[in-house]
């Protein structure tokens, strides 16, 4: 609904949309994504641990899952990060052919209205396995099993179409063009431009928002 309504509103405007198939493909993107979060969070409980003072990182000191996340981090070597990288280019390389043809892409933001507070959390669970996997050490046990699985399927079926832009570095803005009935909450729209195109950009920004403004919005 959102984002025909904004397909509605850019004709009316004066500009040509096209209806495509994504420039990438899912399944690739969402392994070399997962594959480099956890490879960064373990870099960074590294890090925050040295900023405390402490020679080894302790797992009182994390949430659970990021601590999971982070020992799962340091079960890849090298090369595979190296792999995953050059994903993360082959990502980019799409996405750029892609803009030989169009200014932006259009998407949803999320793949469903605003979520309540706390239902991303891990559940009670998954909370209990991973402590015990984590304190006896069988971190390599969930490596690989479907659990590291679901956990990828399940954040990427929540957002499914931001994570590109933050791989390839693309601009990219959300703008709430549709408000949920009986809510009022925001929907947004995900715009997704050419590199160093900011400007173009937040020009059209500008221009939905003078057609169609969200300053006075509530949720109710």
């Amino acid at each position: 609904m959102a984002v025909l309504e904004a397909v509605k509103l850019l004709q009316d405007l004066g500009h040509t949309v096209e209806e495509v198939d994504l420039p990438y493909q899912k399944e690739v993107l969402t392994k070399h994504f997962f594959f480099m979060v956890v490879s960064e969070v373990a870099a960074e409980i590294e890090h925050v641990t040295k900023l405390r003072g402490k020679k080894t990182p302790d797992i009182n000191d994390f949430e659970i899952t990021t601590w999971l996340i982070g020992q799962l981090g340091n079960q890849f070597s090298g090369k595979q990060y190296a792999q995953a990288k050059r994903g993360w280019h082959d990502l980019a390389v799409d996405m750029a052919n892609f803009h030989l043809n169009y200014d932006f892409l259009l998407t949803p933001t999320l793949s469903r209205p605003p979520v309540t507070i706390g239902e991303l959390k891990t559940k009670p669970m998954e909370e209990t396995l991973f402590k015990a996997v984590s304190q006896v050490g069988l971190i390599g046990m969930v490596k690989n099993s479907s659990i590291i699985d679901e956990m990828a399927l399940r954040s990427y079926n929540y957002l499914p179409f931001t994570p590109i832009a933050n791989m390839t570095g693309q601009p990219s803005m959300s703008v709430p063009l549709h408000w949920q009935q009986g809510t009022n909450l925001p929907v947004g729209v995900m715009f997704t431009g050419r590199m160093c195109e900011e400007t173009l950009l937040l020009q059209l920004a500008n221009q939905l928002e003078q057609a169609k403004p969200w300053f006075d919005k509530m949720a109710m």
